[in-house]
């Protein structure tokens, strides 16, 4: 047999085989185009947006799905949201039925749209075959705790209990946390009115219910959570203020649950007054020139000081120690008044430094602030008057107190007048300044007729010197001899007379002679 007869015969025998097979395959119902895989009676898909959203009672998820029904029978779905990994205690539901005729689970089956707030009456939403798509809108509720939560979309086909396909759809509510500072101005722990914020200078570290850090940076600090617990927040206090919050029972540390937290935590400070020191030094002026260079120091004399900046606030009374000082440590800086109290003593004081006010204004800063006050003890200056008996200019056993003298005093306190001496013959001035003071004798008790007094002590100019020490005396004498005045003699009286008309006559002379020169 020749090759084209072999070809034929292959075709022909060939063609009856595919016809036989083809028969069979379509006997079993196989389709040519069949990739083999079991196609699944119902499908669904579900998404949200957005995937995660706070709960503010604003916030919206958008839910959508599809399922599919590849039996084509009268079916009915489910759509809820629950807790993540508790599909048995649903938050929201949504059922529908055909027609409202089936029920599934027996009984329970609602016909109404019912959110976690009990709101009912939304219609019942029915199942197109062979697809549908149906979407919804959540707005969150702001009594929704923070944390992961799921919606499931599943298709029931009619007369089964078991779902025959489902969607999963995850999402996550968060909780907004805002932590602040504000200045509490009034130490009370509360943010009053008036109250500022302040931002960016103070740090806080959070802590989760886990004890694992989620924020560390300043405040204010706004973050989300999802997890529900007791959460821990930590001030970092700054020098030079003091933590006022919680009210009663202040601490750098708070805590807050979630969700009860549903308003801002605050973290309340009040600054410190800056402080200062201030040193008081009391010293005693022996030169009385105002300047500390005596090198004694003066123990037991009172301050009061005043303020800061409100000269009629007392903030304190103090005594100079041993070494005439007071120390004021730690308190708020400003400007103080410093007054001295001079005491009453005897011998009596006067403050040279800085002067008869007695007051110093001292500003305190972060910087010691010192002040002197400087002190001299005044003086006495005692005359006294006597009658020099013989005369000799000195004070003797014999001599008797002058009685009735007068004297003008010049010097540091000022010009005086004193006088009479008393019978004692002696005055004393007494708490003058110490120094160099001019006595004079002025005026004293008439003598007897024929009699005079002549100052004998210190003589003729009627004046002594006094030198008045710090916290000492000084005396001076003035002596007057009482002298007795005699009548001239006749011959005594002749003399007089004869010298007088002399005298005249010489002096009639030459004004008659300088007459005749100048007629010439």
């Amino acid at each position: 047999m020749n090759k084209k007869f072999k070809k034929i015969g292959y075709r022909i025998g060939i063609i009856p085989i595919i016809i036989v097979l083809s028969i069979g395959l379509l006997a079993s119902g196989a389709v040519l185009a069949d990739d083999g895989e079991v196609e699944p009676q119902a499908t669904a898909t579900g998404t949200v947006t957005p995937n995660m959203v706070t709960n503010d009672g604003a916030s919206v998820l958008h839910f959508s799905w599809d399922i599919y029904d590849w039996a084509g029978t009268a079916d009915y779905y489910t759509f809820q949201v629950n807790v993540r990994g508790q599909p048995g205690t649903p938050l929201y539901i949504q059922y529908s039925d055909d027609e409202g005729t089936d029920t599934f689970p027996p009984g329970d089956i609602s016909d109404e749209l019912q959110d976690i707030n009990g709101t009912v009456g939304a219609p019942a939403v029915h199942v197109r075959q062979p697809a549908y798509t149906d979407t919804h809108d959540w707005t969150v509720p702001d009594t929704v705790a923070p944390g992961l939560y799921a919606a499931w979309v599943n298709l029931y086909l009619e007369g089964q209990t078991a779902a025959a396909a489902g969607a999963y759809i995850p999402f996550s509510i968060e909780q907004t946390v805002e932590i602040r500072k504000f200045n509490d101005e009034n130490g009370n722990g509360i943010k009053d009115g008036g109250e500022m914020e302040i931002s960016g200078t103070w740090n806080v570290q959070v802590w989760d219910p886990s004890m694992v850090s989620i924020y560390n940076g300043t405040m204010p600090a706004v973050f989300n959570v999802t997890v529900a617990g007791t959460y821990t927040a930590t001030e970092t206090l700054i020098a030079g203020w003091e933590v006022t919050t919680p009210p009663g029972s202040p601490s750098v540390t708070q805590t807050f649950v979630i969700p009860d937290l549903d308003e801002i935590v605050w973290f309340g400070n009040k600054e410190l007054p800056q402080l200062g020191d201030l040193e008081i030094h009391k010293y005693e002026d022996l030169n009385g020139d105002g300047i500390d260079n005596d090198g004694l120091d003066l123990a037991g004399l009172t301050f009061n000081i005043f303020g800061p900046d409100d000269p009629s606030a007392l903030y304190s009374t103090n005594m100079t120690d041993a070494n005439g000082d007071i120390y004021l440590t730690g308190i708020p800086v400003g400007q103080y008044k410093v007054e001295e109290i001079v005491p009453p003593a005897d011998p009596a004081w006067r403050c040279t430094d800085p002067g008869p006010g007695l007051v110093v204004m001292v500003n305190v800063t972060a910087t010691p602030a010192y002040v002197d006050f400087g002190n001299q003890q005044l003086g006495d200056l005692l005359i006294y008057k006597y009658e020099d008996l013989d005369g000799s200019g000195t004070l003797n056993a014999g001599d008797i107190d002058g009685e009735g003298w007068n004297f003008t005093i010049s010097g540091p306190s000022g010009p005086m007048n004193v006088g009479p001496t008393p019978v004692s013959g002696e005055i004393l001035i007494e708490d003058i300044i110490p120094g160099s003071y001019s006595v004079k004798e002025t005026t004293g008790p008439l003598a007897p007729p024929g009699w005079a007094w002549v100052c004998t002590d210190p003589g003729s100019g009627k004046t002594k010197t006094a030198t008045v020490p710090s916290g000492g005396m000084d005396e001076v004498q003035f002596g007057n001899w009482l002298v007795e005045r005699k009548v001239p003699t006749l011959g005594q009286w002749g003399i007089i007379g004869m010298s007088t008309v002399f005298a005249a006559m010489l002096v009639w002379f030459g004004v008659r002679r300088r007459r005749l020169a100048h007629m010439k």
